[in-house]
């Protein structure tokens, strides 16, 4: 009892943590009291630390760690590296016409590798003993693949972000690959972000318009999008004080014509 107490926390420790993450963590003042003591919950679990945003409090959606996080979770939980390079669009499962890059991402542990590789060589050994006509393919039959956790994340023309494309690729499949090798409590999601206002920038950004939905976007003057021309839609691709929802249709329409 004493241990899981000390893991978990009393009550008076995680409302004296959720208390502080309300007015300290930036946006904190917004979480719930239910969602304050969620990601103080999960903080004391975890030992990450929502204050450089290895995890965050989203209002209306809960806790989520950030890949910060997960990569701290991934460095304390393994003996690993990973490894990112560019793929095809259809192999990261990609349905999207405009994407602009896609990568895999592959996590590896050094000490279930190396263990792995032990067990290998002494079923290989085993099946030569047996007479096996192929040991190093019986072998493999029973040991199985080599263990390593794959991820894919790429981007789009079509969607905006205030990271590069390709660095936002890059850590969606990342944060894909390191969320199923580590462990993460109480089903927390993992998100692929550095800190919470990129997260929620995202999702608002995220939900799906249709190209008549874009065409009929309105600009500051009252022209509909649909009557400018390619040169005016990527003027307000570039915009700083055009809208989320402008820029957004924008993108979208240039990735139509």
């Amino acid at each position: 009892m004493s241990n899981s107490i000390q893991t978990y926390g009393s009550n008076d420790e995680i409302n004296t943590m959720a208390g502080r993450f309300r007015v300290a963590v930036k946006g904190g003042d917004k979480l719930t009291n239910n969602e304050a003591i969620a990601l103080a919950q999960v903080a004391k679990v975890t030992n990450l630390n929502p204050f450089i945003g290895e995890i965050w409090g989203i209002p209306g959606k809960g806790t989520m760690i950030g890949i910060a996080g997960a990569r701290r979770l991934f460095a304390e939980q393994t003996d690993g590296f990973v490894e990112i390079r560019p793929c095809s669009p259809e192999e990261a499962g990609a349905t999207e016409k405009d994407v602009v890059v896609a990568f895999k991402c592959i996590a590896h542990d050094s000490v279930k590798i190396a263990a792995y590789q032990r067990m290998l060589t002494e079923t290989i050994t085993t099946m030569r003993a047996a007479g096996s006509a192929d040991p190093f393919g019986d072998a493999k039959e029973i040991c199985g693949p080599r263990p390593q956790w794959v991820g894919y994340g790429y981007s789009t023309h079509s969607e905006t972000s205030r990271m590069n494309k390709t660095q936002l690729a890059r850590k969606r499949a990342e944060a894909d690959a390191l969320k199923k090798c580590i462990v993460v409590p109480f089903g927390v999601d993992v998100a692929n972000y550095d800190n919470a206002v990129e997260y929620i920038d995202a999702e608002a950004h995220d939900v799906e318009m249709t190209i008549e939905q874009a065409l009929a976007t309105i600009t500051p003057k009252g022209t509909p999008f649909r009557n400018l021309e390619l040169e005016q839609l990527q003027q307000i691709v570039n915009s700083k004080t055009a809208t989320a929802e402008q820029k957004q249709a924008a993108l979208l329409i240039l990735a139509d014509r």
